[in-house]
């Protein structure tokens, strides 16, 4: 009985490790990108905040649809690291899955007066070293 009980406590624990809080915000882009393409996941991404209609950001979905040539059709993402920065801003490691590769991105959010965390930045690449900090991918 105890080996049982150990176990459920170590899966509980490994399972509550692996699940990270996504906002609403991100959540609603990789939604879009699933079912309407990149160009619903930028607009998503961007709307409410200060990069809401720019034309660079829009831009973006070019890209994705250069990596979807590459690595082929949208499979899914990962929260693979969170922080909260201050009691306002945050930023998020995130994988995206592709077919046949990954895509890193990292997206930095803000929580405005009506307490909506939205997106104000983000970056894409398919080396991990241009957009994540390099102790996190090949440790300390």
């Amino acid at each position: 009985m105890k080996k049982l009980t150990i176990g459920t406590i170590l899966f509980a624990s490994a399972f509550s490790i692996q699940a990270s809080p996504i906002p609403n915000s991100l959540a609603a882009g990789f939604k879009a990108y699933s079912s309407d393409g990149p160009r619903s996941a930028i607009q998503s991404w961007v709307k409410g905040g200060a990069m809401e209609n720019n034309l660079d950001a829009l831009s973006q979905a070019n890209r994705f649809r250069q990596i979807e040539d590459y690595y082929g059709k949208y499979q899914g993402f990962e929260i693979v690291k969170s922080n909260k920065i201050s009691s306002k801003s945050s930023v998020y490691l995130v994988t995206i899955n592709y077919k046949k590769g990954i895509l890193y991105s990292k997206f930095f959010t803000y929580r405005n007066n009506k307490n909506k965390e939205i997106v104000t930045s983000f970056k894409f690449h398919t080396e991990a070293e241009m957009v994540w900090p390099k102790y996190l991918i090949y440790g300390q």
